[in-house]
């Protein structure tokens, strides 16, 4: 199926998918579906992209104390920077990596951490998979509301991205609480001041929240330990495809901020469609006499808008490769599912 979807697609160029004719769309759309992602040996990031991740797992709680001293064991040998400790949110372990690089022997440290995990560990539905990207790619106030802005346009949809081999979110959402009212709320204050700690105080407003910009307080357009914007919304996984996948699309979306010509029509558009919808669902649920829709139920962020996602893919990627990668992972096998902690099938090989 890869060489079909290569035939229809060259990997190498760059489709504008939102030009596709309707029976294009549904093709691609159909052999998605079947297609499985790789681990690729690297991305084409740019040298100055710094990131690093976060792996929650769980333990049977017997045997939490050996897989601790296991794991540790094989850290060791084969990532000794890379931290082991217990994670409270998770009633299990954490793994956090040292600051890697789009280089073959850091992909190859991730996937064999993954591996080893693996061996003594497992994926929960508290599991999260944070992701930090070096904040320095932003390198001024206008980028960095840039960047809120792309996140509130596109919250929903990457929301999906973000459940990796899941249909939807997990238990672990108040953890990882969605931002997009708060930030629109922000972008369209008439009021708003060109104070960095302003936009930081409005952005940031706690930890828990989707994406951690707290790093805007600080001297954010410097490479240093700690200066990183926290991607907190994916599921947990021992995957390092999805792992990999997810690092690309958050770097690529950090560095189409970075690029200069961002499409602030466009994202502003795709807020005021994103508004229209929920205050349909919102008018709808009341209807039924059901409770109106609770960020904690997110099932407007579990459903497929094809056409928000090719319009992300062609705004944030310059090659087919990517737009593929991001878009199997979006749309999955095509379905959504009412159990949460079930998995879909042959997302990846």
């Amino acid at each position: 199926m890869k060489e079909d979807l290569f035939q229809y697609m060259n990997p190498n160029q760059n489709t504008h998918l939102l030009q596709l004719s309707l029976k294009e769309k549904k093709q691609l759309f159909h052999l998605l579906k079947n297609y499985q992602l790789e681990f690729r040996p690297q991305l084409s990031l740019p040298q100055e992209v710094t990131f690093g991740v976060e792996i929650e797992f769980g333990c049977p709680l017997s045997e939490i104390s050996q897989a601790y001293r296991n794991i540790q064991e094989g850290l060791n040998q084969i990532a000794s920077t890379w931290r082991l400790e217990e994670e409270v949110s998770n009633y299990g372990l954490e793994v956090t990596s040292d600051i890697l690089s789009d280089q073959l022997k850091d992909w190859k440290q991730l996937k064999q951490v993954c591996e080893l995990i693996s061996k003594y560990g497992n994926e929960t539905a508290l599991s999260g998979a944070h992701v930090h990207v070096g904040t320095h790619l932003l390198q001024n106030q206008e980028q960095c509301y840039l960047f809120v802005k792309l996140l509130t346009a596109y919250e929903n949809m990457l929301y999906r991205f973000g459940y990796g081999e899941y249909y939807g979110a997990k238990n672990r959402l108040w953890y990882a609480q969605p931002m997009r009212e708060d930030w629109e709320s922000f972008l369209y204050d008439t009021n708003r001041s060109k104070d960095m700690w302003e936009l930081a105080t409005r952005v940031a407003l706690r930890t828990e929240q989707s994406v951690n910009l707290k790093s805007f307080f600080g001297d954010y357009t410097q490479q240093q330990l700690n200066n990183t914007t926290e991607f907190r919304f994916p599921n947990g996984t021992l995957n390092p495809i999805i792992w990999q996948n997810n690092i690309n699309v958050f770097t690529k979306m950090m560095l189409y901020i970075q690029n200069g010509f961002v499409n602030q029509e466009l994202l502003d558009a795709r807020i005021e469609k994103n508004h229209q919808l929920k205050s349909i669902v919102l008018k709808n649920t009341q209807k039924k006499n059901s409770f109106p829709m609770e960020f904690e139920n997110i099932e407007e962020y579990e459903k497929i808008n094809l056409e928000q996602a090719l319009e992300f893919s062609d705004l944030i990627f310059d090659n087919n490769l990517d737009k593929l990668y991001f878009l199997r992972q979006y749309i999955k096998d095509g379905k959504t599912s009412k159990k949460k902690f079930k998995k879909i099938k042959n997302l990846t090989r």
